[in-house]
């Protein structure tokens, strides 16, 4: 497999040289697989179950290194924007600045959504399964609703930011 299949490569990952996932590399990995692939035998199997493991390791590797780094560029840029907001409201959840009901958070409503078969409208407060409530706050549907004390700790964090400036 190519060194630059996928993103840089497994040994460039692991070494923490990433370069900006760019078109080019989605391109090669396909040509790799149409070439390997031509028919339906288990060289093509073996060639896509190592590309995938490849992938799943470089992911995360890529992930861990790149996920802060704000002038990251890549076409994935996105997808590491999207794990920091997951991270972010993970923190919150397992902090307890989270408004709950039991183990459930609430979440206030951006926009009007179905879930789980219920029609729930733009500005309503819903309590629901953490995993849910990550997955509206990352794609931008819902906002979770911090805990009072939170709320008044936040505004002394401030407060205490300008006294030391």
């Amino acid at each position: 497999m190519s060194e630059r299949i996928p993103a840089g490569g497994p040994y460039k990952a692991a070494a923490g040289l990433h370069e900006p996932l760019s078109l080019e590399h989605l391109m090669e990995a396909r040509r790799a697989a149409s070439i390997y692939c031509v028919s339906k035998d288990e060289y093509c199997c073996q060639f896509l179950r190592h590309l995938k493991k490849a992938s799943i390791l470089v992911a995360k590797a890529r992930i861990r290194d790149l996920a802060e780094n704000t002038s990251y560029t890549g076409i994935d840029s996105g997808i590491l924007e999207l794990y920091n907001r997951l991270v972010e409201f993970y923190a919150d959840y397992i902090s307890a600045s989270l408004l709950s009901y039991g183990e459930n958070p609430v979440m206030h409503l951006r926009t009007s959504i179905e879930l789980d078969g219920v029609k729930l409208e733009k500005g309503e407060y819903v309590e629901m399964d953490p995993g849910k409530a990550a997955a509206l706050y990352v794609a931008g549907v819902a906002e979770p609703v911090e805990t009072t004390f939170i709320k008044i700790g936040t505004a002394c964090i401030g407060e205490e930011e300008e006294r030391r400036k």
